[in-house]
């Protein structure tokens, strides 16, 4: 069951500057340190952020000729790593929303012990206006999905082409279940590191048109409040 107070397109800033990305060039040689999980080469570099940012993180090798492995530390210790980009070139791609500003540390290592070569790094930070807001309910009465007999409450959005957006869902009473249909496509959380009580999901429209957001539970018994909170990245004019 849905509350009344859907906000669509509201225009609350959360953060509303942005910085120009920076580049990192470099090489792994024989010569580095290693990494203690990988034993290849690393590197290692440091860049900061604001707190609620949109970071990505792009690893790219020179030429393709080695596989990437990117590991980042947030500013409380918190890790995330990626072996492969979607592109498929060999890189790696981290993506998230920075849980508080401060000091981030990048290395940048191979995925197999004999891994070497130039690479580059490229850190966006984008800020975030929440576009969506909903406080509902699950009840006997919503909504049954047939697959596994889950309840769920069904909002429509609209996005725009080129933009990131970031959707949390939250409960304090059941494991949340978040998914969005757009322009034929389906992306879907169920847990995430970033919100450990809840659902997140973070993905780039690819044309401008209508979404759909499904509000579940991962399991059919899933009843009781949840919040959603939809961001849209803000472009960056100098970028």
């Amino acid at each position: 069951m849905k509350s009344a107070n859907l906000l669509v397109a509201v225009a609350l800033p959360l953060l509303l500057t942005g910085a120009m990305p920076t580049v990192i060039d470099g090489e792994l040689t024989d010569g580095d340190a290693r990494h203690p999980d990988r034993k290849s080469p690393m590197d290692i570099h440091e860049f900061e952020t604001e707190g609620n940012q949109l970071l990505t993180v792009t690893l790219r090798p020179v030429g393709d000729t080695w596989d990437t492995y990117l590991y980042l530390t947030g500013p409380s210790g918190q890790p995330y790593s990626n072996d492969d980009s979607p592109d498929g070139n060999g890189g790696s791609l981290l993506r998230l929303v920075t849980p508080e500003g401060g000091l981030w540390e990048a290395v940048i290592a191979g995925y197999s012990e004999d891994s070497q070569g130039g690479y580059q790094m490229t850190v966006v930070r984008q800020g975030l206006n929440q576009v969506l807001r909903e406080d509902g309910e699950l009840t006997n009465d919503d909504q049954l999905l047939l697959k596994y007999g889950e309840r769920a409450d069904v909002m429509d959005m609209k996005v725009k082409a080129g933009r990131t957006y970031v959707a949390q869902m939250r409960s304090g009473s059941f494991d949340t279940f978040i998914s969005i249909h757009v322009d034929g496509q389906v992306y879907s959380n169920d847990d995430t590191d970033a919100v450990n009580d809840g659902s997140q999901l973070i993905f780039t429209a690819q044309a401008d048109g209508p979404a759909r957001l499904i509000a579940t539970s991962s399991g059919r018994d899933g009843r009781g409040r949840y919040s959603i909170r939809v961001f849209e990245s803000v472009p960056v004019a100098d970028e």
